[in-house]
């Protein structure tokens, strides 16, 4: 995410722990074509995303969200768990991530977008994910290198300029 201007300082990072877990989102999706016997309106979980404004911008990965019908984003609210629809705004392929806006008027608690090149190699990180809309994954973890330049395939797209950190294991903190 720092290809966007994503990061937290260290020193910020305890504090907003539970502020992270209510700007961490789920990412449904809707098929533009249901399998055969699946409900024609069902969605399914594709990942996780930021909510990284307190109009409702949230910051995903594209993989998750391309070729669907619609999405839907799953808040975590003080009074449990809300569904909002969303749309595109913004999409940056080369670094494989998306801008949604949640059809909202609603504020919400957020992790703001930090100045590119805060973060340094040894600086703690968490990385968070949340498969389900109702339970995070939560890694611990240490930056390693920065400005990883050996591309790293998602579908067709080859990414380059990545962080390197231990902190992500679990397939949902996409």
């Amino acid at each position: 995410l720092e290809a966007m201007g994503v990061a937290m300082t260290p020193s910020a990072m305890p504090a907003a722990v539970p502020v992270a877990r209510l700007a961490l989102v789920n990412v449904a999706v809707k098929p533009k074509n249901p399998v055969q016997g699946s409900a024609p309106e069902s969605y399914l979980s594709a990942g996780s995303g930021v909510i990284v404004s307190p109009k409702g911008y949230v910051v995903t990965a594209l993989h998750q969200i391309q070729n669907f019908k619609e999405i839907m984003v799953q808040v975590q609210t003080p009074q449990g768990v809300r569904p909002y629809s969303a749309k595109i705004v913004k999409v940056a392929p080369e670094h494989n991530l998306v801008l949604l806006k949640l059809i909202s008027q609603d504020t919400f608690a957020y992790l703001p977008i930090a100045p590119r090149g805060t973060l340094r190699i040894g600086d703690p990180v968490e990385a968070l994910g949340d498969p389900t809309g109702q339970q995070a994954v939560r890694q611990r973890g240490t930056v390693a290198r920065k400005a990883v330049n050996q591309p790293v395939s998602v579908g067709k797209v080859q990414l380059t300029h990545l962080i390197a950190t231990d902190a992500i294991n679990h397939w949902s903190q996409s």
